[in-house]
């Protein structure tokens, strides 16, 4: 897991520290996950600590199986250059996606393709 400690001396630290202490700052999805970041200090997310999003209103079982398919999608079709960024941008989207991209981050096999740089997720 990518350590707390070099936050502030990567790429715009000074500013993420104050986006995290004024709460505006965005938690990385892959830090909050048991692998952690890859990405360290050069990470352009926080790495701070956060509470835990608020459960909030639970979304209906028809849009939590979209959100789901969504997810997976994501995981599957995009490539790791930009893969970060595009679950990011969704995790934005409701408390209940962030949930959903950590716990399949935490349950996701990560294997590499023979020859390519891509990805592949056994889900």
């Amino acid at each position: 897991m990518a350590s707390i400690g070099g936050e502030g001396s990567g790429p715009g630290g000074h500013r993420l520290h104050l986006a995290h202490v004024m709460g505006l700052c965005d938690p990385c999805v892959f830090h909050q996950s048991v692998r952690g970041c890859a990405k360290g200090s050069q990470c352009g997310f926080c790495h701070l600590p956060h509470q835990h999003d608020p459960d909030g209103v639970r979304p209906k079982k028809t849009r939590r199986q979209r959100i789901k398919n969504e997810v997976l999608e994501l995981l599957v079709s995009k490539g790791p250059e930009d893969l970060h960024a595009a679950l990011q941008e969704d995790a934005r989207k409701h408390p209940y996606v962030r949930r959903v991209i950590v716990g399949q981050l935490n349950n996701a096999s990560f294997l590499r393709s023979v020859g390519t740089e891509k990805v592949v997720f056994a889900l």
